[in-house]
């Protein structure tokens, strides 16, 4: 009943399966599989019948998704009988556990590009048993009678019931790197990071970037070794020519894995869009190693006086750098288990060294701006050091432990597990839902921002405070009323959830173990919780030197306002040498140029960027159900808090912890950046918003007011 992948074909095995049993025929390594086919999934649903006719012209998600419903829960009964449950079974001993299943169906990555459905459909993986399998399969199967399956499917005028769905059973790779791979007009692109990705995944590391030529010797391969680099190259290149239409802007996309040699696990037809020379504005001469753009807190370019600060913290540009008034971060990766039982003490010890300082400093109004300099340097450099680091490792040793045990999504669940304590950013979201409205509104709020209002939208020094401008709070008191119940009652339940997941995983595990998750589980939720307290305690440094530098603005002769004073640098500010005005007003209409600038994710990039084409599917990294709504488009991060955003769907770059007050009432959130553990999709999880984050570009690909639908679970956004 199980087909090899050399014998593949569309009708019987999809289209996954075609494309791996094409690079086989190619004489490329696929790693050992077999295909559940397409008449298993058929006998699965001779009993339930969802009418074709009842679909015709329906584009409501709602009404699909209810129509749907019955063949999903038939689909999650089904269970093998005993002839098949055999055959499962042998040919998961045969390939070896553990497996990676793939779906395959009939309509996907098909001949044209344009018919390519990448993310659309189910994938599992690290599945280590028999049951977990069985699941897999049901999981499968019911992904093509999802919301987003049903609208890509009527686009191309086909539907569910039209179409049949495949599983691909691989034995998985364990990988020292892996990613994907694009062919293009002048050569290929390769993503690699490493080991399986799951740092990836958790929004801790970006993808390395290699541009290829397609001839000639390969001087600059990355991570990988010029061997290891020129194998990967030719398999693209024999793919390409397998897929190649001989059109320039088609493309074959692959996805790779290297364990003690190179393995292809995916290939499928695309189209690319080429940028050509857009990369050539964001090399840096001269700097080894990988940089990044630290996009979740600086989506926007930096002032010119904020982009001096950067480099007073690192005068020789050994972790810091602006580019094009962007700011990038070395990458370093957060090293191996270890590290994290000293992260207690560190934060204890760093909080009772510097808040009494700051507090200090708080309370006397004329500190100059030398003074609030010098304090903000040293408590940046007192943070980031062994602190930082140790935070850091505290995340990554939770997830190493939980790969270790064998649990399934690692990252997805660490972030799950965190769930369970209150931190500044909810403690004041908190404080926002308990604030009452009418007329006691006003003093209740003063006394909110006393306590809150030095956040900031976006991480810079020109950028007003929330208690500059209390009224882009005051505007949405009424809506957070209205959510008041729903959202205190959804992170009960978000608790409740949390510590029925570690009783769960403990009881699974013995003695020892328990102690070591307990253990990594305490001190990765205190790095959760330093996540948001870090973000009020550098608001509170930074808002001293603001409160500094817009003093020396009101006195300063030659400034048309006192906002001028942050075009000029600290050198000049500190030196009350101003230049004139007509160079300000260049230095903003530069600053402005930069925001429609759209920075790389890593540096140094390649010198042609390329976007791969998906129409309107959108892929990040998911949280909570589903919902649908209008899109309210905010590319500029400090107009969020005067938008009206109720039941919307809200697009932007990034969330800060200052805009969580926007969260409670709004239909979904999708983001530009972000990963598993970022601010945004933590807050979205905790207080029980749909959201996508880490799509990459949907700021550039939805518009104001196009009706969505996003699905949280499995990560995906669709324009409707």
């Amino acid at each position: 009943m199980l087909i090899p992948l050399q014998r593949a074909t569309r009708e019987a095995c999809g289209g996954k399966a075609v494309g791996l049993s094409r690079l086989l025929r190619c004489g490329l390594p696929v790693p050992s599989g077999v295909c559940l086919p397409t008449a298993v999934y058929r006998a699965a649903l001779a009993q339930v019948v969802c009418s074709e006719t009842e679909t015709l012209g329906t584009r409501d998600p709602v009404a699909l998704e209810r129509l749907s419903r019955p063949v999903v829960q038939h689909l999650a009964r089904w269970a093998p009988d005993g002839r098949l449950r055999q055959e499962l079974e042998q040919a998961a001993r045969a390939l070896g556990w553990p497996l990676a299943l793939r779906s395959s169906a009939t309509c996907e990555d098909g001949e044209a590009p344009e018919l390519a459905t990448p993310g659309l459909f189910h994938t599992a993986n690290d599945v280590r048993d028999l049951d977990r399998l069985i699941q897999s399969i049901r999981d499968c199967w019911a992904s093509l009678w999802s919301v987003e399956a049903w609208i890509v499917l009527q686009r191309q005028s086909s539907s569910p019931p039209r179409e049949a769905m495949a599983v691909v059973l691989q034995h998985q790779i364990t990988p020292r790197w892996s990613g994907m791979a694009l062919s293009h007009a002048a050569g290929v692109r390769v993503e690699l990071v490493p080991g399986a990705g799951a740092a990836l995944a958790a929004g801790e590391v970006d993808p390395l970037i290699v541009e290829l030529p397609r001839q000639g010797d390969l001087t600059s391969t990355g991570p990988l070794t010029p061997p290891e680099m020129s194998a990967l190259r030719d398999a693209v290149l024999r793919a390409d020519e397998e897929w190649g239409d001989g059109q320039s802007n088609a493309a074959v996309e692959v996805e790779w894995v290297l364990d003690r040699r190179l393995w292809l696990v995916q290939a499928r037809a695309t189209t690319v869009r080429s940028t050509s020379g857009a990369g050539t504005r964001w090399r840096l001469e001269g700097k080894a190693g990988v940089w990044r753009w630290d996009r979740e807190h600086n989506p926007q370019p930096l002032s010119p006086m904020h982009a001096s600060l950067m480099q007073r913290l690192d005068p020789e540009g050994r972790e810091l750098m602006v580019v094009q008034g962007y700011l990038y971060q070395r990458s370093g990766r957060s090293g191996g288990a270890g590290g994290h039982d000293s992260l207690p003490v560190l934060w204890r010890e760093f909080q009772a060294r510097q808040i009494p300082v700051l507090e200090r400093m708080e309370q006397a109004q004329a500190t100059t701006i030398d003074q609030a300099l010098r304090f903000f340097i040293q408590f940046h450099r007192d943070y980031f050091g062994s602190l930082a680091r140790d935070r850091r490792r505290a995340r990554s040793d939770l997830v190493q432990l939980l790969e270790q045990v064998g649990a399934s999504q690692p990252s997805r669940l660490a972030a799950q597990l965190v769930e369970s304590t209150e931190h500044a950013t909810l403690q004041r979201t908190f404080d926002l839902l308990r604030l009452p409205t009418g007329r006691e509104a006003a003093g209740a709020l003063q006394r909110h921002v006393q306590r809150f209002g030095s956040l900031v939208p976006v991480w810079d020094v020109a950028v007003p405070t929330l208690a500059e401008d209390p009224r882009s709070l005051l505007r949405h008191l009424d809506a957070l009323a209205a959510t008041r119940r729903d959202t205190l009652a959804a992170w009960r339940r978000r608790q409740v959830a949390a510590h029925a997941t570690r009783r769960e995983l403990r009881r699974r595990l013995g003695p020892a173990l328990q102690q070591e998750l307990d253990r990594r589980l305490e001190h990765a939720t205190l790095a959760r919780c330093m996540a948001e307290e870090d973000d009020l305690l550098f608001s509170r440094a930074l808002a001293l030197l603001r409160r500094a530098l817009l003093r020396e603005g009101r006195l300063a002769v030659g400034l048309q306002q006192a906002a001028d004073v942050f075009l000029l640098t600290l050198d000049e500010a500190l030196s009350q040498q101003h230049p004139p005005a007509m160079e300000l007003l260049q230095r903003r209409r530069g600053w402005d140029h930069q925001r429609r600038l759209t920075p790389p994710l890593v540096l140094p990039e390649s010198q042609v960027e390329i976007e791969i084409g998906e129409g309107d599917l959108l892929r990040g990294l998911g949280v909570g159900g589903t919902a649908g709504g209008v899109v309210r488009l905010v590319t500029d991060l400090e107009q969020l808090l005067h938008r009206d955003l109720q039941r919307a769907v809200v697009v932007c770059p990034t969330l800060l912890p200052a805009l969580a007050v926007v969260l409670p009432q709004v239909a979904a959130l999708v983001t530009d950046h972000g990963g598993l553990l970022s601010h945004a999709a933590s807050l979205a999880r905790e207080l029980s918003v749909v959201a996508v984050v880490g799509t990459g570009r949907a700021t550039r690909v939805l518009h104001e007011g196009d009706a969505v639908w996003v699905d949280g679970t499995r990560g995906l956004v669709l324009r409707l």
